[in-house]
């Protein structure tokens, strides 16, 4: 039959398959973009998966790291407590493990006999963790069960250095359940979740989640509660485990359904953390396109408009759902760092002319504010910055929350002061209007400023320079601090002396220096005040100004003054032997012992081993100590007391704390820092705070002592205005011991 025939015979036959024809063609690219969107949408899930997975990852380096320097902050306590007896350490253990939320303590002696905080005993010779440690070296054991309860838990240690040895090994238990607590940041509206496994496939945390696999033992070889699709994903996963690789796979859980899973290496041990989410996640509106495109199908062509435009916008809604549990800050609502990173890099690439400046804002002492003001407070404070900081920000600019209570921003600037100005107007307006939750709450704020040079440097480094900048403000009364270079060589400097401080303290290099203090009145030196001074072998001789702060952040402030003390008994023994009889003899404290309840009987006991009395040596709190917890240093003021030791305040009528401190603690001694002799014009008024000076210490019943006089000039005015105790360069430098004692 001829085509011509055909059609008249059959008028609707070839519209029909031209129709027919076309609707097929328009099904199957239909499918084939449905098909590559479920692939795109598959690699931004897979993605958005390993973020979620390095953030876990994040959290729980963030937990194992603060029990470690917590440990490390006790092991170097209790260093010279390692010959307590049982009932001793416990006590101890008791105190720290109710500190630090631990659910066992332990002190392990070298031969592996261990006294838990709780009375039992065992032998932990054979456990590895032990043994890691009494090699000097941080450890943290595999899952294992408690012998006492048999839940399981995750054992850390750390070694107890003395003199350089290890002298036993400070060890702390969790539970299992703490850490699943912690790892309990679900993701993708709550249905993703995170577990741990071994390199080999053994589980050590597994989640705490409706869906998660039951009672596994090994993920590699459970095949009860999930399936692999092939046997190339197992053995991918398996190799990328032994060679520390990232990566992603698709299977099957009996309760979870098809998963996908992207694991990351942990970075402790060899352990791999593994985040999880349902395929459904990301299928559930792939699967209604499906449908929808196989109704346009039987519909005809006036759906296919709106199935087009409805393809659209399920991928706009898919991708904005991706990158909001990505790159959106769940307490504030705002692009979170990890947004800030990508838009800072176009920002910067796009403006090669601009100027720039990346800003880091932190809150001084923000974890004592939900103390004082209740739960929420900190979150609320937290929202009520960040509205402030984007009134401010302008267009090609940004700014995010990067860690709890810290802001990073990149701005905008014409010159450093203008930039300075900006800042300084942000801080203002920040800590004169205060949150709804907290009311009567005054602010301190520090800005650290890095000026971008390099716009292709890479942004941790950014951060590292902001970071050094901001440090050098913080709990100052000056808020805005520029980089400089001699920060970055600072900050060097003091991570060499961290690494060195250990060695050095075995080597001697750190010397007692006395500082003479003299009687105006008869011109002798009456006592002396300790100093220490490092005799580097590199960089040469250090005072305490440019190590001290160090060791206060470390916590080997508290070696270097059980050290000092110790020398000033050996001095003050050999004073009394000659019949001299000058003193007390001064030593300034860190803060930091008010953590340890037995340092005062300590002390005490090293003064009877000396045969000294403990009333020859006087006992400093600075003015930076008194802004400490004051109700632990009124406690440590008063056990020091007790045990017969002076009590003196140093730096007096810097601040306020000291005399909330002298109200409950009787001082000794008062010393004040010099000032300039002033002008004629002055002159009357400095004598009123003289004579204000000597009644208050007349009334508390102190000595009063001037520190820091470099001229002739200001001796003779301290002495003009009744000042009898003085000390300074106009002198000389501190001396060695050996010197002191020949300069009497």
């Amino acid at each position: 039959m001829k085509f011509k025939e055909l059609k008249n015979k059959y008028p609707f036959l070839f519209p029909f398959l031209a129709v027919t024809g076309f609707l097929a063609v328009l099904a199957l690219m239909s499918l084939l973009y449905v098909g590559r969107l479920q692939r795109t949408l598959e690699s931004e899930v897979r993605s958005s998966l390993e973020e979620v997975a390095r953030q876990g990852v994040k959290i729980l380096q963030t937990q194992i790291e603060g029990d470690e320097d917590s440990l490390k902050s006790m092991a170097t306590a209790i260093s010279g407590y390692t010959s307590l007896n049982k009932e001793e350490m416990m006590d101890l253990l008791n105190a720290a493990t109710k500190n630090n939320a631990f659910k066992r303590m332990a002190f392990i002696r070298p031969n592996g006999y261990a006294v838990f905080n709780d009375g039992s005993v065992m032998d932990a010779s054979s456990q590895p963790a032990f043994v890691q440690a009494m090699q000097g070296k941080a450890a943290l054991s595999q899952r294992r069960k408690d012998s006492t309860d048999g839940k399981e838990i995750i054992v850390q240690a750390v070694p107890v250095f003395k003199d350089g040895e290890v002298k036993g090994v400070l060890a702390s238990t969790r539970s299992i359940a703490s850490y699943t607590d912690i790892l309990s940041v679900y993701s993708f509206g709550g249905q993703g979740y995170n577990v741990i496994v071994r390199s080999n496939g053994d589980k050590v945390i597994n989640a705490n989640h409706e869906t998660a696999i039951e009672n596994f033992t090994n993920i590699f070889a459970d095949r009860d509660n999930l399936t692999w699709h092939t046997q190339e994903d197992v053995s991918k996963m398996k190799e990328d485990m032994r060679a520390g690789r990232t990566g992603s796979l698709l299977f099957t859980t009996r309760k979870g359904g098809r998963m996908y899973a992207s694991y990351v290496p942990v970075g402790i041990n060899d352990w791999y953390m593994v985040s999880l989410v349902p395929e459904k996640v990301l299928l559930v509106k792939t699967a209604r396109l499906v449908w929808l495109t196989l109704a346009f199908m039987a519909a005809g062509l006036g759906l296919i408009a709106l199935l087009l435009y409805y393809i659209l916008a399920v991928q706009k809604s898919n991708r904005f759902a991706l990158e909001r549990a990505t790159y959106e800050d769940p307490i504030t609502g705002l692009p979170n760092w990890n947004k800030m990173q990508q838009v800072m890099a176009s920002l910067l690439k796009a403006n090669p002319q601009q100027a720039y400046a990346f800003v880091t804002l932190d809150v001084d002492r923000f974890k004592i504010i939900s103390n004082i003001y209740g739960p929420g407070s900190g979150d609320e404070l937290l929202k009520h910055i960040s509205q402030i900081l984007s009134s401010h920000i302008k267009e090609g600019e940004e700014f995010s929350r990067m860690e709890t209570d810290r802001f990073q921003l990149l701005l905008k600037y014409q010159d450093e002061q203008s930039l300075r100005n900006r800042l300084e107007l942000i801080n203002e307006e920040i800590v004169s209007t205060p949150g709804k939750k907290t009311p009567s709450l005054r602010l301190l704020l520090s800005f650290g400023v890095y000026l971008i040079k390099d716009k292709q440097m890479p942004v941790e480094e950014m951060v590292n320079r902001s970071f050094l900048a901001r440090r050098s403000v913080k709990y100052s009364v000056e808020a805005v601090a520029f980089f400089n270079e001699d920060m970055l060589a600072q900050a060097n400097l003091e991570k060499r002396l961290e690494n060195d401080m250990e060695g050095a303290f075995s080597r001697g290099e750190f010397k007692l220096m006395l500082m003479p203090v003299r009687d105006l009145e008869s011109g002798r030196i009456v006592r002396a005040a300790a100093r220490v001074l490092w005799r580097h072998p590199a960089l040469g001789d250090l005072h305490g100004h440019t190590f001290r702060p160090i060791f206060e952040r470390n916590g080997f402030a508290r070696r270097i003054d059980m050290f000092v003390v110790e020398e000033l008994f050996k001095l003050i023994k050999t004073l009394r032997a000659r019949g001299r009889q000058e003193g007390p003899f001064s030593v300034t404290l860190s803060p930091l012992h008010i953590y340890n309840p037995y340092f005062a009987a300590a002390l005490k006991k090293l003064a009877d081993s000396y045969q000294v009395n403990p009333a020859d040596l006087e006992l400093d709190l600075s003015q930076n100590s008194l802004e400490h917890n004051i109700a632990d240093l009124i406690d440590l003021g008063t056990r020091l007391q007790k045990e017969g030791f002076v009590i003196g305040v140093s730096r007096f009528g810097e601040g306020l704390s000291a005399i909330q401190f002298l109200a409950k603690v009787k001082a000794q001694w008062l010393k004040v820092q010099v000032v300039a002799v002033p002008d004629s014009q002055d002159l009357e008024r400095m004598k009123q705070m003289f004579d204000s000076f000597k009644y208050l210490a007349s009334a508390l019943g102190a000595e009063l002592e001037f520190d820091g006089v470099t001229t002739s000039k200001q001796a003779e005015f301290l002495k003009q205005n009744g000042i009898r105790f003085v000390s300074g360069s106009l002198w000389g430098d501190p001396l060695p011991a050996e010197e002191f004692l020949k300069s009497l």
